[in-house]
């Protein structure tokens, strides 16, 4: 209910008067009400829904094969080989299971399900109170049932992967705006939540190339608001990380390009 002060025909003190608020307020009040109830109900759909649907066919683009080759590859000559198709995170995340269970073609699509799942919680503890409800739950639902973001949660595809390391990224990144706006906002009280800011955005553009548009895009963010510093940090964050990354042992950098097509003899029956 919105309210507005009236003064007394003394004009001795100040009342606040109750007025009907918009319709937007009171959907807002109502959804703010129900919010974890609504929250639990779209994580338990999300699931439902990813189930459902699970697709238990190689896809015919043949983008989730090359992956399971990559991550078999890995798991035999881990120093010795470096995925350069495409981002190499998703196969080197795959090669720990093929390497404990084998190429176990369901256990693998089915490690998509609980990567879409965390994305939609990580995506509502990121942006929950800080979107309004009207905005936030919408989205949330059309992540939840949306077919086409469902199909990737039963393919070897990245993309349910990296929806996973996005809603982190989004809950570190906004983590670390609360930071900034806090009173201990140096860098010897920050310097762990840009080293995570750092981490995650290496991470995200090394799960998919084209991420690398987030980093001007935080760049831009912080400018836009005259945080010169905050700019620099985390460019210089993502840069550390990437150089460190880059300094791997002689053997592992000289790689042996991944093939461009997939021998299914050679993999393990």
């Amino acid at each position: 209910m919105a309210k507005t002060k009236q003064a007394d025909k003394k004009g001795a003190k100040t009342v606040l008067a109750s007025t009907p608020g918009s319709l937007f307020d009171r959907l807002e009040g109502m959804l703010e009400k129900q919010d974890t109830t609504l929250f639990y109900g779209f994580a338990v759909l999300c699931a439902l829904v990813s189930l459902i649907l699970f697709n238990a066919r190689v896809s015919e683009g043949g983008d989730d094969s090359t992956y399971i080759l990559a991550g078999w590859e890995y798991s035999q000559r881990f120093f010795h080989y470096y995925y350069s198709f495409n981002a190499p995170f998703y196969p080197l995340f795959l090669s720990l299971p093929i390497k404990l269970f084998g190429v176990r073609l369901i256990f693998l699509k089915f490690l998509s399900v609980p990567m879409q799942f965390f994305g939609l919680v990580f995506f509502y503890k990121a942006f929950h109170k800080r979107m309004p409800y009207l905005v936030l739950f919408p989205v949330l639902f059309f992540i939840t049932v949306n077919g086409s973001l469902q199909y990737y949660a039963s393919q070897t595809n990245n993309e349910a992967f990296y929806m996973f390391w996005q809603g982190l990224f989004f809950l570190v990144f906004v983590k670390l705006l609360d930071a900034l706006d806090s009173p201990q906002n140096t860098l010897k009280d920050t310097w762990k939540r840009w080293l995570s800011f750092g981490v995650l955005a290496f991470i995200l553009t090394f799960t998919k190339n084209i991420a690398i548009c987030m980093i001007p895009a935080v760049l831009l963010f912080f400018l836009l608001q005259r945080k010169w510093k905050e700019a620099g940090y985390s460019l210089v964050s993502f840069i550390g990380v990437k150089v460190v990354f880059e300094l791997t042992p002689e053997n592992y950098r000289n790689y042996i390009p991944a093939k461009g097509t997939i021998d299914i003899i050679a993999l393990p029956r």
